[in-house]
């Protein structure tokens, strides 16, 4: 009987019971009918329980969903129902969900048609990487009075693995092969200058520089002709992330390393889909991951790899150890897109002198986040004195990051100052414009 369970009228009928039998003290009649009332009611609870176990009935659920989910995507669950109901029925579904999922006593109640195949289709939101565990999924078959309730127990135990955001990696790379310039902010650029590599000889455009004309084509066809040249190819790009407690901060129920680690991932893929070589580098107190660059069929997925399993870091990131590391590890000059997250003019005095003499071998392009909830609670009416100063100080804050971001510009070193949001849209847009420019 360890399957069947107390529903709430069983509860409400049994209170109307004592009750009667407390009110029937006063007049000895209501105590005869109580007492055929009391009989009726443990018929009737015989044979709810009859109908619930001795009727042969049956009933599956099998939970369908895929092994890997998308951080921060939308991530179904589908339920499918098997049963030998010649009667509706009212049913209650539970499932064991994963504990980073955040969900408590979440319950699908539905109703079950005689022979009816249904099923039902959850969708969740994931604000984590890494392994979700699912455990036993259970059914609650009502009785026809609703006074017991029978648990059909399954163990459909099953991992899965939750990635930073492969289907963000997708549309962004069909954006980049379709080279669409009106979409989630990619924009063509006009090269200016032009690589090494030689692709073929075309008519000419307007925008298209003189320097680049073929003066023997042009005569042989009395028309201009120019020499186009391809993108350079095959350039070692890094993704170098922080993980020390400065990427903690929430944003958009995301952490600014999930936001990078999602960025990192599209970049990454877009640098393979150029022909460039991809790399990783992730930090805090000491290196922790190393991918060197390259473009084989197999880097992406090493790099994806990689990624699912980081963590933040309760310590400071040890930037002396990464310039250590790069003069060590990177013979070639690559470009260097790291995401950390300064907010203090003592913090940055102290790893300038270090991005200055990386930047001086590679190029060094430093991502610094903006503070979109200080930024908005600034900008908010005040309505006493109090609140005049805590948005002046929020403004100021704003603005001596600004000045951080312009100190390091001033030391000749591109920057990316963008809101979380917006993150990967600036950083592609960075990537291929560097491409355009004939630097990547």
């Amino acid at each position: 009987m360890r399957d069947l369970f107390i529903g709430k009228r069983f509860l409400l009928y049994n209170i109307f019971l004592v009750a009667y039998f407390i009110v029937s003290i006063l007049w000895d009649f209501l105590f005869i009918a109580g007492l055929w009332l009391l009989l009726i009611f443990i018929a009737v609870l015989i044979y709810e329980v009859f109908v619930l176990f001795g009727m042969g009935k049956f009933i599956e659920v099998e939970r369908i969903t895929e092994d890997r989910w998308d951080l921060n995507g939308e991530n179904t669950i589908q339920y499918l129902f098997n049963h030998n109901f010649t009667t509706p029925h009212t049913i209650q579904l539970t499932d064991d969900l994963p504990y980073q999922l955040q969900i408590r006593g979440e319950a699908i109640d539905l109703t079950l048609l005689p022979h009816e195949e249904k099923s039902v289709t959850n969708v969740f939101t994931p604000k984590q990487r890494g392994n979700f565990q699912f455990g036993k999924t259970r059914i609650y078959l009502d009785g026809p009075f609703k006074l017991f309730k029978r648990r059909f127990l399954f163990n459909n135990d099953k991992q899965v693995k939750v990635y930073p955001s492969v289907t963000t990696m997708k549309k962004f790379e069909l954006e980049a092969k379709a080279l669409s310039p009106q979409t989630l902010g990619i924009k063509k650029h006009r090269r200016v200058g032009h690589s090494y590599e030689f692709e073929q000889i075309r008519n000419f455009h307007r925008g298209d520089e003189y320097r680049s004309i073929n003066w023997k084509a042009t005569s042989r066809v009395n028309q201009i002709m120019v020499n186009q040249f391809q993108d350079e190819r095959a350039q070692p790009i890094y993704t170098l992330i922080d993980k020390s407690r400065n990427m903690r901060l929430p944003f958009n129920g995301l952490t600014l390393l999930d936001h990078a680690i999602n960025t990192g991932l599209v970049l990454a893929n877009l640098n393979l889909v150029k022909k460039d070589k991809a790399g990783l580098i992730t930090f805090a107190h000491k290196i922790e991951t190393s991918i060197g660059a390259d473009n084989k069929s197999t880097q992406l997925k090493r790099i994806l790899e990689a990624l699912y399993a980081e963590e933040e870091r309760l310590e400071e990131a040890n930037f002396e150890g990464l310039y250590t590391f790069i003069n060590r590890s990177l013979k070639n000059r690559s470009i260097l897109f790291l995401f950390t997250n300064i907010e203090t003019e003592f913090a940055l005095e102290r790893v300038l002198p270090l991005w200055r003499s990386i930047n001086k071998k590679h190029m060094l392009i430093p991502i610094f986040f903006e503070n979109t909830e200080l930024s908005a609670y600034g900008h908010e009416k005040a309505n006493d004195i109090g609140e005049v100063f805590l948005r002046h100080t929020a403004n100021q804050l704003a603005f001596e990051k600004q000045l951080l971001i312009n100190k390091v510009q001033a030391a000749g070193i591109m920057t990316i100052y963008t809101k979380p949001q917006d993150l990967i849209v600036n950083t592609v847009n960075k990537y291929l414009e560097l491409k355009a420019r004939g630097l990547a």
